[in-house]
């Protein structure tokens, strides 16, 4: 067995947990533990004993014996077998991989190379895919089914070592995938079926071990909640194939959960590894969305062997097709170490469909995405607060859209609460009924900022799915717009026609854009990268071009509201 290291396995989970661990000084086992939901104190579950380091082993190198991977976002210039950027198939079926750089993106298959794609969000076949092949790539890509591509298979940068979800309509299985490089994993399926109180007895439908690098199924029989625990790490899937419930089980951890509960959902909790050896600590979980409403939405009883389910979230719930409030949840104390509770959460489908997706933490958030095979709607949740400041230099945030080739499409802005923490603001793309068309297939979306993205494949089918996010992507390049201001502090003015008559052209600002002609709709940057959208606050400005003079309105986050020639 490769030796593990106790720094290297505590840097690498506070990279995919968001805990403020340094990795080199002051790490324990026990820390580790509490982190990554290793050994956490489920109901009828022996108490805890020792903690085993070898039980990280996973955490220090992956299938490949590298020290990477250790993402929940794609990532660039990987290698073998890294779990950020490697999918598993859950549904034996033909896929497509398109990438979202341009340059060389290989797609391997099981450790083989099987394809290389050269251009930006081009496209390489996978046919006859069984359940357990494992696709992953050196660069960003998405994966996703022919006929139903909000089919995805499991995630594996969502690696962790306790899960949750709910089965309350189809007879969903679960896949449980070891991620250990070396060795066998042990794993336990507990059930209850009681939701809106705590509870203290579980039952045992599944458990036993995972060979390595294999994986376990297991198809309920019973409508409850369902916690997954595995004493190394493994990712997780669960539906019915191809399209009813297909969800990347996201993991449970101290993070903040950001997402839509739609017209229900689901969060899960249960008391940290800690908390079943010393039999103290637990805290509520509350939960607030977009609007400002909030809930105790779990009131988990402290010490060892609890668990609570909650599966009604009125004050907080978002609507049909995820066009209402986004939410969070989180833990009461803030916490994220230490002795407590651990939580997830999921939607449950958008009012009308049989899908349902997964909250994520900020360490699942980056600024772009792909939309494999196109979308009726694209949702996109930040953990934070969207500036929308008074003037230059304070901004709101953006996100963008663009066609497979790189050409702008259109842009949404975040909206939310900064009344208070845990802020949160949300952007949306789509007719909210859950028809039309936001993206077409290979479209790729943008922000300012990290966010989580969310789809719906099918208008049809309402098969809304997670969107996997990443940093690297390729862009446009920019376009420079002289924008006169009223004042050299980059005020505008109030009306098209003030503009017109008051602005004297003494001030300008240079912006960029990656839009090359001025029209309503595109967006403007102080910078070539689309990190800081221009503040315009809804104020107007002047764009000349020769002796043509043009009145712009530019909203807080920079996107032209409206033009008006003077």
């Amino acid at each position: 067995m490769p030796q593990t290291s106790l720094s290297e396995a505590t840097t690498n989970a506070a990279s995919i947990t968001g805990a403020s661990l340094t990795g080199t000084q002051n790490v324990s086992l026990e820390e580790l533990s509490n982190i990554t939901g290793y050994k956490a104190s489920l109901p009828s579950i022996a108490v805890v004993g020792n903690y085993f380091l070898d039980n990280f082993v996973a955490l220090n190198t992956n299938i490949e014996g590298n020290n990477e991977g250790f993402h929940r976002t794609l990532q660039e210039g990987m290698g073998e077998y890294a779990n950020s950027n490697m999918f598993i198939c859950t549904y034996a079926s033909n896929y497509t991989a398109r990438s979202f750089k341009s340059g060389n993106t290989k797609i391997f298959k099981n450790g083989t190379l099987v394809g290389t794609i050269s251009t930006a969000r081009g496209t390489l076949a996978l046919n006859s895919l069984v359940i357990g092949d494992k696709i992953y790539s050196d660069q960003p890509f998405t994966f996703y089914n022919n006929s139903n591509p909000g089919l995805q298979g499991a995630y594996a940068g969502y690696q962790g070592y306790c899960f949750a979800s709910r089965r309350d309509r189809y007879t969903k299985v679960f896949y449980v995938f070891n991620l250990d490089p070396n060795n066998s994993i042990n794993y336990q399926i507990g059930f209850n079926a009681t939701s809106g109180t705590n509870v203290s007895s579980f039952t045992f439908p599944s458990s036993g071990t995972i060979s390595a690098g294999s994986y376990i199924s297991y198809t309920t029989s019973t409508t409850g909640n369902y916690f997954i625990l595995t004493d190394g790490l493994a990712c997780a899937w669960q539906g019915t194939a191809p399209s009813q419930d297909c969800v990347m089980i996201y993991p449970m951890g101290f993070e903040n959960k950001y997402g839509w509960f739609s017209t229900a959902g689901h969060t899960f909790s249960v008391n940290n590894a800690e908390v079943g050896r010393t039999d103290a600590g637990g805290n509520n979980i509350n939960g607030r969305d977009t609007s400002n409403a909030s809930q105790t939405v779990c009131s988990i009883t402290a010490g060892r062997g609890n668990a609570y389910t909650q599966i009604t979230h009125g004050s907080i719930g978002g609507g049909s097709y995820f066009s209402g409030d986004a939410a969070v949840v989180y833990n009461s104390n803030g916490k994220d170490q230490g002795a407590g509770t651990i939580l997830a959460a999921e939607s449950q489908g958008d009012g009308t469909g049989g899908e349902m997706t997964t909250f994520t933490g900020p360490s699942a958030m980056a600024r772009a995405c792909v939309s494999g095979g196109g979308a009726a709607w694209n949702a996109f949740v930040q953990a934070g607060y969207s500036g929308s400041g008074n003037a230059y230099p304070n901004y709101g945030d953006v996100v963008m859209r663009f066609n497979s080739s790189g050409v702008f499409q259109d842009a949404e802005a975040f909206t939310g609460q900064n009344t208070t923490t845990p802020y949160i603001s949300k952007a949306y793309f789509g007719d909210g009924s859950g028809g039309g068309t936001s993206a077409n297939a290979g479209d790729f979306f943008y922000a300012n900022i990290a966010c989580q993205g969310y789809q719906d494949t099918d208008s049809t089918d309402k098969d809304e799915s997670n969107m996997i996010m990443s940093n690297g992507i390729t862009l446009p390049s920019s376009t420079s717009y002289n924008i006169y201001t009223l004042t050299a502090a980059y005020i505008g003015a109030d009306s098209s026609a003030d503009a017109c008559s008051e602005i004297d052209f003494t001030s300008y600002i240079e912006l960029h854009s990656p839009s090359t002609t001025l029209a309503v709709g595109m967006v403007f940057f102080v910078d070539t990268d689309y990190d800081q959208p221009f503040g315009g606050n809804s104020k107007w400005f002047i764009y000349p071009v020769g002796r043509t003079l043009t009145a712009v309105q530019i909203s807080s986050e920079g996107i032209v509201l409206s033009t008006s020639a003077c």
